[in-house]
């Protein structure tokens, strides 16, 4: 079902920063947003804000290992305590520092950083630092490409390289290997879940990876934009602004989803007990949110967001989204699917919720569920305390 909606009214939360997000973060127990202007917020899956802080510069990459924030800032590898913000130390790297990971021990930390030449237009050099869960640096590993896709698996470090080389680089400790995948089509994106990796090339190439080794390739018409992966297969974008399904096994499930201006086509969280796939795409000077089941193609949602999408993160459970005019999108798997089903049923009214909700208003809600009243009751609970928190 196709529809036109007021996005916020979606969303279990929406939370802004001074200026457009750069990076988001979200798990079952906070989410992070940080901006181009260094900014760097965390709240509580309430919407509580739990501290903000100013770092260097952009914010470009977020992970968590148990109560700590590592983040890409600028020119900066930061480790963050996740519960105060306090910066627990900070290494400088050179360029740009893209990308930050962390081990599934949390004993070692990687930066992925570049040096972009502005005179040529290119990126001229990169390096991936290794540090320690206490900041001290280990092994520095410099190359002439950049790397487009990064991963560390039971300690292995795979990356995914640009031009000259192309192919992917996997590193030990200070022991690295170069291995070429598809010849003069190198690597332009990649993702990876468990020990399934799956790189994208600019011409078109795939490379399937288990465990770090090659198990299988195939070309498609078209350059790799960016890759998605869920339990079920990929879900692609390309240079031409088309998307399409691969199931797990990379045959195509659909050819070119009917667009031709895909920008960012991710999995998302879970509607109906199965996995949706999460669309934005360009409408003149806005985009377009469009929600789907990725199993039977069911749209739920198709509405415009007001503005650019700039960031994007999704869990099972969460799917946050960042606008270019800096609100924080949160949706929440089982208020959506609430929503959803109320408007099938015609009682979407009956749980809009506003900020002077009167007791006329609750006793209209009698009509749903015991957990839609539970629901509705922790909603009201939650806008109350925001409230509370405005006002002080």
């Amino acid at each position: 079902m196709g529809m036109g909606e007021d996005i916020e009214s979606l969303a279990w939360s929406v939370r802004q920063l001074n200026d457009r997000p750069s990076n988001l973060y979200v798990d079952n127990d906070v989410v992070v947003a940080g901006g181009w202007d260094g900014n760097i917020s965390c709240w509580d899956l309430d919407g509580v804000q739990k501290w903000a802080i100013t770092l260097s510069s952009r914010i470009q990459s977020i992970c968590r290992y148990e109560q700590r924030l590592y983040v890409a800032a600028g020119l900066n590898a930061v480790a963050l305590n996740l519960n105060d913000g306090e910066i627990l130390w900070s290494q400088t790297t050179e360029g740009s520092a893209d990308t930050i990971l962390c081990s599934s021990d949390g004993e070692l930390i990687i930066a992925i950083s570049s040096v972009y030449d502005i005179e040529y237009g290119d990126f001229m050099e990169s390096a991936c630092w290794q540090y320690s869960k206490t900041g001290e640096l280990l092994v520095v590993e410099r190359m002439d490409e950049r790397p487009w896709f990064s991963t560390i698996y039971e300690g292995e470090i795979i990356l995914g390289l640009g031009r000259p080389r192309g192919g992917y680089l996997t590193i030990e400790g200070s022991s690295s290997k170069w291995t070429e995948l598809i010849e003069d089509d190198p690597v332009t994106c990649g993702c990876s879940k468990g020990k399934y990796i799956v790189l994208g090339h600019a011409k078109g190439g795939l490379s399937f990876l288990e465990k770090g080794t090659v198990v299988n390739s195939k070309t498609l018409e078209n350059g790799i934009e960016h890759i998605s992966i869920h339990e079920d297969g990929y879900l692609l974008t390309f240079d031409t602004g088309g998307a399409c399904l691969l199931d797990i096994n990379g045959k195509m499930q659909t050819e070119s989803m009917g667009i031709d201006n895909a920008l960012i086509f991710q999995s998302g969280l879970i509607i109906d007990g199965g996995r949706t796939s999460w669309l934005i795409s360009q409408n003149n000077d806005e985009h377009i949110l469009q929600i789907c089941s990725i199993n039977s193609g069911d749209e739920y949602i198709n509405t415009p967001l007001g503005s650019l999408v700039t960031a994007y993160n999704s869990t099972d459970e969460h799917t946050v989204i960042g606008c270019e005019d800096g609100r924080i999108l949160l949706f929440e798997a089982d208020l959506l699917n609430r929503r959803l089903a109320n408007r099938l049923s015609g009682k979407d009214e009956v749980e809009k919720i506003s900020n002077n909700s009167t007791d006329e208003q609750k006793d209209s809600s009698t009509e749903l569920s015991e957990a839609d009243l539970n629901a509705l009751e922790k909603r009201r609970i939650m806008q109350a305390k925001l409230r509370k928190l405005r006002d002080n």
